[in-house]
């Protein structure tokens, strides 16, 4: 606009003619040079509407069912009951806005399967632990599959307790399980088949884990995706380059506790090898003098003037001269 134009207009009606453009213009047009979608921030209770927890009509009939349904309802959450592939599972599918402007409804590549513990007890007991992991494996095989028991402890103490004083079973055909004998269990799903294992201790514990899945899944897509790597890439030091002896020589001396780069590089600085540090504690008078031998060396620092000190150099001297292998150098 022109300098006359601007008289004209106030800057709160010039700003709105701005927004009502960028309105106009900012939504998917025909113009296939020119497409920018309208994307607005949405809140936490439009996320969860877009997401649907499908139940297995098993899951809402077994024990406990029904206090899940309540409170996954109770939180706003979409619920369909429907018989699903493997019994007593959970799905979820979820709403997602397409490229045209248009809505798709896809289905969620997570899936909890909900056993009690007497059911885990049981086919711990007769072996077929192994032969249903790989069935729920196969029939979920593009899924991120967790196994939720429920009540495990309780089973267990119940396992435990019906056998007498004498260790003699009182009509009861599994043997006596612990811990122990969940563990290889639950390796063997994460290593063979990928599964997590998770135990609860309740239904209203089952329930709240369920919620929370929720959550994490509607949230997942307006979130900025994790790194692959399983650390952070701030803990991933850059590897120096040693091409020098001198460079193995300090990095070898970093090593020890509570000295750092500044009196590492001091003591190579005076000994650039191994060698020459050895031959100067073999000239000197005694074990008193060489444990001070590197103590007065200045250290490169900006602000003041120090020196690597008594205490790192006396450890250093115990490093080279110590019979001991478990003597701790803090």
């Amino acid at each position: 606009p022109t300098t006359t134009s601007l008289e004209l207009h106030s800057r709160h009606h010039l700003l709105r003619r701005v927004y009502n453009c960028f309105c106009q213009y900012s939504r998917p047009c025909n113009c296939p040079s020119f497409t920018v979608p309208f994307i607005r921030k949405r809140t936490p209770d439009e996320l969860l509407s877009l997401v649907v927890v499908q139940l297995d009509t098993e899951l809402v009939g077994s024990p406990g069912g029904g206090e899940i349904l309540s409170h996954l309802q109770k939180n706003k959450c979409a619920v369909r009951i429907a018989p699903l592939p493997v019994s007593k599972s959970v799905l979820w599918g979820q709403t997602m806005t397409t490229p045209e402007g248009g809505q798709s409804t896809c289905t969620v590549a997570n899936a909890i399967v909900r056993l009690s513990g007497e059911e885990f007890c049981g086919m711990i007991g007769d072996r077929s632990v192994y032969s249903y992991c790989e069935s729920v494996s196969a029939t979920y095989n593009q899924h991120v599959i967790t196994l939720l028991v429920e009540a495990l402890d309780a089973a267990l103490r119940r396992n435990v307790s019906a056998y007498d004083r004498r260790g003699a079973p009182q009509k009861q055909s599994n043997p006596v399980l612990s811990m122990e004998d969940v563990f290889p269990v639950a390796t063997h799903m994460q290593f063979m088949h990928r599964m997590h294992f998770k135990s609860t201790t309740c239904a209203q514990d089952t329930a709240n884990y369920i919620h929370r899945a929720t959550i994490t899944i509607a949230e997942r897509p307006y979130k900025k995706p994790p790194p692959d790597l399983p650390f952070s890439e701030a803990d991933v030091k850059p590897r120096r380059e040693l091409g020098s002896l001198q460079a193995v020589w300090t990095a070898q001396l970093e090593l020890l506790p509570k000295l750092g780069s500044t009196a590492a590089q001091a003591i190579t600085r005076e000994y650039p090898t191994v060698r020459r540090l050895c031959d100067a504690y073999a000239h000197t008078a005694n074990d008193d003098a060489s444990a001070r031998l590197v103590a007065r060396l200045p250290c490169a620092q900006l602000r003041e003037a120090r020196t690597v000190g008594p205490v790192a150099s006396s450890r250093l001297y115990r490093v080279f001269t110590s019979l001991d292998p478990d003597e701790k150098l803090t």
